[in-house]
């Protein structure tokens, strides 16, 4: 009904648009059934919350004291501003956020930064080595004729 009447006053872009989001959110549907959102909160809270402990543990390792629900909050905020930043992986805005958290508990600088690049270390740019090994070991496997001697 609203994309028909933004129609009819001339408002055809935006018309499409409207018709466009209705329709995705009525083909996810079948992917919002209490069950699927219910396994999608578990496995999201069990995410963070091994983050969390990762970053809490560092911050140990460190000598970093702060009450432990503060703490546990630190790196889910973070990356939260890090997403809202827009930029790829929230790279220079969540290790910002970081280090002022932790400046707020009168954590000094360099150590927070140490945190927050140790952090960022072990879960980001870990996990991007690893899908570039992974990456290089899927071409290899693909193609077997590589190095061979053959001039066709």
């Amino acid at each position: 009904a609203t994309a028909r009447s933004l129609d009819e006053r001339g408002f055809r872009r935006t018309a499409m648009i409207v018709t466009a989001i209705k329709d995705g959110l009525s083909d996810c549907r079948i992917w919002m059934t209490p069950a699927d959102i219910a396994v999608s909160l578990v496995f999201g809270l069990i995410a963070w919350s091994i983050a969390s402990l990762a970053f809490l543990f560092l911050l140990e390792r460190l000598d970093i004291t702060i009450a432990f629900t503060e703490a546990l909050s630190i790196y889910p905020m973070s990356m939260l501003a890090g997403a809202a930043s827009m930029l790829p992986g929230g790279v220079g805005s969540t290790e910002a956020t970081i280090v002022g958290l932790l400046s707020l508990h009168d954590v000094p600088l360099g150590l927070a930064t140490l945190a927050a690049v140790g952090i960022r270390l072990s879960s980001l740019w870990f996990a991007v080595v690893c899908g570039f090994v992974s990456v290089l070991g899927l071409e290899l496997l693909k193609s077997p004729n590589r190095g061979s001697c053959d001039s066709r």
